[in-house]
């Protein structure tokens, strides 16, 4: 494929980076999104609205994913509890998982941290 040839203007690719970088997408669904972009010629603002695929912040939101994450592994919940941080990184799988890659994975694993360490 020639790059000259792509249907991909440097306006919607710089778009695109912008929308990485200020967490309105995660680099996963980045990604997934540039794929979009040479396949259809759309906006990055276009594909993100009509796929849904925005990333999910909200703390509300997030709460209520790790309500069920927690719930669903308190094995795991009671090692990071009982001094093993790492296996934070499991239950921010998780909630990734139950928000079908659209949780912030930076805010999940803050909120996970206050919840779990701190209180």
């Amino acid at each position: 494929v020639n790059v000259k040839n792509l249907d991909l203007s440097p306006k919607n690719l710089t778009a695109l980076i912008e929308k990485v970088e200020e967490g309105v997408v995660s680099n996963l669904i980045g990604k997934e999104i540039l794929t979009m972009m040479i396949d259809t010629g759309q906006s990055p603002d276009t594909i993100i609205t009509e796929k849904g695929m925005a990333q999910v912040s909200d703390d509300n939101a997030l709460e209520s994913i790790l309500d069920n994450v927690i719930s669903e592994n308190q094995n795991i919940v009671e090692q990071i509890q009982g001094g093993k941080e790492t296996a934070l990184g499991f239950l921010v799988g998780q909630a990734m998982r139950k928000s079908q890659g659209k949780g912030n994975p930076k805010k999940i694993g803050e909120l996970l941290k206050r919840r779990l360490l701190n209180g």
